[in-house]
């Protein structure tokens, strides 16, 4: 080539367009400053504000599983002598992931071993339904549960992506029979 083609603005054209990082007041520096201000602060500030939901809903359960008078949860199949008018009760909770968190799920999962997020939201979960079954036998006057279960079902798309957890609690309530 001769170097007509630098001299005829088509070279000035295809740096501009393609590699913007050699202009000169725009630089690599200063696009990988506004990437990451972009990208990483607004997902720093959902990952914080994630951790604060998550926090108070944990500080949440404690309270209310400090409460007193709980009625009493079992996992025996057979009630104890001195119980009857048997009810079948039953509590469900959906947790959901924030988006941040899905981040971390998916590259735990191809690391591989325990994915600690999905077992601590998991945890929470049964509390939460644990919880509730209690309030549902109080509401209905009951003194003790027997046969107590859990059924989780992870809640997805269909491309596969999780997008929460349900935990279903269910027993049956007896009242004391004076």
């Amino acid at each position: 080539m001769d170097g007509k083609f630098f001299q005829s603005g088509w070279w000035e054209f295809i740096q501009t367009t393609f590699m913007p990082w050699t202009l000169d007041k725009i630089n690599l520096w200063s696009i990988l400053q506004n990437w990451l201000f972009l990208t990483l602060l607004p997902a720093f500030i959902f990952w914080i504000i994630a951790r604060v939901m998550s926090y108070r809903h944990a500080q949440s359960l404690a309270a209310r599983e400090a409460m007193t008078p709980r009625p009493r949860l079992t996992t025996l199949k057979h009630p104890p002598e001195g119980y009857g008018n048997p009810v079948i009760v039953s509590a469900n909770v959906v947790i959901s992931h924030s988006k941040t968190r899905v981040f971390a799920i998916l590259w735990r999962r191809m690391i591989g071993g325990n994915v600690p997020i999905l077992e601590r939201m998991v945890n929470r979960a049964r509390r939460e339904a644990i919880l509730r079954l209690e309030e549902e036998i109080t509401a209905r006057h009951a003194d003790l549960l027997v046969n107590l279960r859990f059924t989780s079902h992870n809640l997805g798309t269909s491309s596969g992506r999780s997008l929460g957890v349900e935990v279903v609690a269910y027993g049956t309530a007896l009242q004391k029979i004076q």
